[in-house]
């Protein structure tokens, strides 16, 4: 594993950290030098797939910034997103690191309440959507603006011709490590949910996470179950895989065992991180089902509710390696892990 530094760490990132940083740039752009490195296989449960570039992806973004600019948009103003796993939501989020403005996630299945809180606490300027979850908002005093991903705009175009209008050039802002990036809101266990702010700085932060907890590697393809509503979602399995200008597969769908299954195969991913309710779903529908696939996953890591020992021996047993439990917070990031690097019982 070899001695680890923080010096070894910065070194890894395109920008010199201590004069600049933006994680738009780190996770997105700095890998787009190769048409051909894939960032996102993307796929949903009606079939519908799609396979996005490095490339593809920093275009794209640089178009939903310069969108989002002609809306008004700056440097410090708050964007959110209330969607499932959809580009457009990845797209939203990479464009508003770009100009220096700060993402506020939203939950698709809080109700009108939850999701005015936050839009007001958060003051932000726009929500992207779509119609379903807009349909909350009815009647709502709110003062931002809608942007929906299958609906029309103001000059009646849907939501990829609207982006389509705009230039795929554009210059993402010169960020410190410490200016926000993103405005979480926290479960609210104690009294309303509070908006925990990251830097920019998070990314370098969860470096050690990904390396040695995750076990991530330079040529790993990995798949990470979490709603990009939630601080493990948005950040551990999405940006900050990326990061390493590894694959991810981005599913959107609900949990099922068999599907699971079939996408750990047809993708050959060798990085899997989901809650422990998930593991227990596939403990189970039981090993037989498992010798069906030709399974390429080395590490397994899981999160966000406690995990009991009869699956993770379900794991050794049938995949030869066990889940590795890891804790965390939003206010802090993972904190306490078991890590997939070592051999450590």
């Amino acid at each position: 594993m070899g001695d680890f530094s923080w010096e070894a760490v910065v070194k890894t990132y395109d920008w010199n950290v201590h004069e600049r940083f933006n994680i738009a740039h780190e996770c997105c752009d700095k890998w787009a030098d190769d048409p051909n490195r894939v960032a996102i296989y993307w796929e949903d449960e009606n079939g519908n797939k799609d396979v996005w570039t490095y490339l593809r992806l920093k275009e794209q973004s640089n178009r939903m910034a310069n969108a989002l600019r002609s809306l008004g948009v700056k440097r410090g103003d708050r964007v959110a997103g209330l969607l499932g796993k959809d580009m457009e939501l990845i797209l939203t989020v990479l464009a508003t690191w770009k100009i220096g403005a700060i993402y506020v996630p939203m939950f698709t299945a809080f109700g009108p309440e939850a999701l005015v809180y936050r839009l007001q606490d958060a003051d932000c300027k726009i929500l992207v959507t779509n119609k379903e979850q807009a349909k909350k908002l009815d009647g709502q005093h709110i003062s931002c603006e809608l942007l929906l991903t299958d609906g029309l705009t103001g000059n009646g175009k849907t939501f990829l011709e609207f982006i389509q209008m705009f230039s795929c050039e554009h210059e993402t802002e010169s960020t410190s490590i410490m200016d926000p990036s993103v405005i979480q809101y926290t479960s609210g266990s104690t009294g309303m949910p509070k908006g925990a702010v990251w830097a920019h700085k998070i990314i370098i932060s969860t470096y050690p996470y990904l390396r040695y907890s995750m076990g991530l590697e330079d040529h790993d393809t990995f798949i990470g179950g979490a709603d990009m509503g939630w601080a493990y979602g948005l950040m551990n399995c999405t940006f900050c895989p990326l990061t390493l200008g590894i694959s991810i597969v981005v599913y959107k769908g609900p949990f099922q065992v068999e599907k699971y299954y079939q996408l750990l195969q047809k993708y050959k991913v060798t990085n899997f991180a989901y809650a422990p309710t998930a593991y227990r779903m596939m403990m189970v529908a039981g090993s037989d089902i498992v010798k069906k696939y030709a399974l390429n996953v080395k590490k397994f890591s899981s999160a966000g509710e406690p995990l009991n020992a009869e699956v993770v021996r379900f794991f050794k047993e049938n995949f030869g390696r066990e889940i590795y439990d890891h804790y965390g917070s939003t206010e802090t990031g993972m904190i306490v892990n078991n890590y997939n690097a070592t051999d450590m019982k």
